[in-house]
């Protein structure tokens, strides 16, 4: 059983110092502030999640050349890597409801290996988005969008090739702290 922030001496166990911040650069054509950064998880020398973020000063949206910007943080999987996922109900007209996906958010102690919901590796996965208000109904903006300076901690897992076409998984966490959009810094992490 892995556990949220818990790690023993058979851990692979990383801390940032300084915690790990996406930097950001103001682009021109969009006047979003953008930027990516990389962690590796098993520490091997590849980068197995790719951190994005675009960011607003107004945490508004804007329209160019019809496509719509937003405010987000999203993360691309890589190397075998998957995340917990959690659904949010939301309204799309109709009476229907809807369950978008996004990154869960889980507490101190909780247990990773029974969660029932991962994103593939080789899939990008929304950890917080601000979305834009005029489309007629509200679009949840994730998980991590109600989370305000708690440490909190993302499941991940790695997914191994067994016999006869079999799989397993290796179970772990990464901390992060999400003060806000803007300041939304990852602690560290701990694979078994």
């Amino acid at each position: 059983m892995v556990l949220a922030g818990m790690y023993n001496s058979f851990s692979v166990y990383h801390e940032y110092a300084p915690h790990l911040s996406v930097k950001t650069e103001l682009n021109i054509k969009t006047g979003f502030y953008e930027g990516s950064d990389s962690i590796d998880l098993n520490l091997d020398g590849n980068f197995d999640l790719i951190i994005s973020m675009r960011l607003h000063p107004n945490d508004t949206m804007c329209e160019k050349g019809g496509l719509y910007y937003y405010p987000t943080c999203r993360m691309y999987l890589k190397n075998g890597f998957e995340v917990a996922i959690k659904g949010i109900p939301s309204a799309c007209g109709h009476g229907i409801c809807n369950h978008a996906p996004f990154i869960a958010a889980f507490e101190y102690g909780s247990d990773l290996t029974n969660f029932p919901e991962w994103a593939e590796s080789g899939t990008s996965e929304t950890l917080w988005s601000i979305w834009p208000d005029d489309f007629g109904f509200k679009i949840p903006g994730g998980w991590w969008s109600f989370v305000k300076n708690e440490e909190m901690y993302i499941g991940v897992r790695h997914k191994h090739k067994g016999p006869k076409n079999t799989f397993y998984f290796n179970y772990g966490w990464i901390s992060v702290n999400a003060v806000s959009p803007q300041n939304t810094l990852f602690m560290s992490y701990a694979m078994e």
